[in-house]
């Protein structure tokens, strides 16, 4: 494909577009990463996002100790194993190997679905949106429907933007074989984090990316440690369907041609905000979710209202963070907001929103963790 930046960049939908759209409920802040600043590491065996999903069900249903965690009935997991097995993948199984489940738990923990205090895991509160929001099937997660994939996506740009940023740029360069990404991912980290460091003017992102480019430039064995960069990353991509093996060999990946545009548009985010990853995730769903049969109906007290269904508590008045709120309209209502996005009509242009008996109400804050919605009953209820 021989376009240009500025035509890929057109088709894409913008930072400016979602922060119109959501009217101060996505910040265009810098995304506020932690020390491993936008880079994360797993081992290369916690391949497969399904197992994720899997542990995440396990624990949700109580099952919250490591020493229980690492002696999960083998008929679980054997019907796990032949559930990725019956949907085409032959790597990635969980076992009864202390080391396969403790591969996958290190993996949730760092990508802020798990956390451990002790010998104790627990659900972080995106992972609990995604037990009650998204619903998945835990104990046999594939296929993994577009709801879940969307979400999955927009939680991997959130923590590992830099190293997905990276072994992305190496596929649209072409590069699809392991061995050839594994080699050149040293010298692409530094390109991306070294452009972030130019081109943002936030004083923490600025000394976050400088820490990490003077960790990656002192790697010992580069090739070594890029295994446990690149191979579960790629293999991530091939779940949510971005990528694919190529023919006949399980060792070398394309890209799926639909998803090259807003793929070279997140490659060239190189300050991601709040607003971009929430651009990029709305492109990705643009590519997956499919039209609903009821989506005429569709509107900003009927998405809110099913919101509210499905992550709120009962009560006379409720609240749901925005992040949220946002994150379910990117899952279960992406042709909508696309719609809302081409005419140019804001979903919330009150901060007030009446919806029959129920009053909406956004509470806006500096940092979008600290903003609401907050739904009550009027007063006549």
């Amino acid at each position: 494909m021989d376009r240009t930046n500025s035509t890929y960049a057109a088709s894409c939908v913008t930072s400016s577009q979602i922060a119109e759209l959501f009217s101060g409920l996505v910040s265009s802040a810098p995304i506020w990463f932690d020390s491993l600043s936008g880079v994360v590491s797993v081992n290369t065996q916690a391949r497969r996002l399904g197992c994720l999903i899997f542990l995440i069900g396990t624990i949700a249903k109580g099952r919250k100790l490591q020493s229980l965690l690492f002696s999960l009935p083998g008929g679980d997991l054997a019907a796990l194993k032949a559930n990725l097995i019956g949907n085409g993948f032959t790597s990635g199984y969980l076992t009864q190997k202390a080391s396969s489940i403790a591969h996958y738990l290190d993996a949730a923990v760092e990508l802020k679905l798990l956390v451990k205090q002790g010998s104790m895991f627990s659900l972080t509160n995106r992972a609990r949106f995604l037990m009650d929001g998204i619903r998945p099937q835990s104990a046999s997660p594939y296929p993994l429907d577009p709801q879940t994939k969307v979400f999955l996506l927009h939680v991997l740009l959130g923590v590992d933007y830099f190293g997905l940023a990276a072994v992305v740029t190496s596929l649209l360069r072409g590069k699809g074989k392991l061995i050839q990404i594994q080699r050149e991912h040293q010298s692409q980290l530094l390109r991306v984090l070294e452009a972030t460091t130019r081109g943002s003017s936030d004083s923490r992102l600025h000394r976050l990316a400088q820490d990490r480019i003077i960790g990656i430039r002192n790697w010992k064995q580069p090739d070594s440690y890029s295994e446990h960069l690149v191979s579960a990353k790629l293999n991530w991509l091939v779940d949510l369907g971005i990528a694919k093996c190529a023919a006949r060999s399980s060792s070398e990946f394309i890209l799926d041609e639909k998803h090259e545009e807003w793929l070279r548009c997140f490659c060239q985010t190189i300050v991601p905000t709040e607003a971009d990853i929430t651009a990029h995730t709305l492109n990705y769903a643009k590519m997956i979710v499919p039209e609903s049969t009821r989506e005429h109906e569709s509107n900003t007290c009927s998405i809110l209202g099913y919101a509210f269904s499905r992550l709120a508590h009962a009560g006379p008045l409720v609240k749901l963070r925005s992040v949220d709120v946002v994150l379910c309209f990117l899952c279960f209502f992406a042709p909508f907001l696309l719609r809302r996005i081409r005419s140019a009509v804001p979903l919330f242009p009150q901060v007030t929103i009446l919806c029959g008996p129920k009053i909406y109400k956004l509470t806006i804050a500096s940092r979008s963790t600290q903003s609401f919605v907050v739904c009550s009953k009027g007063e006549d209820q």
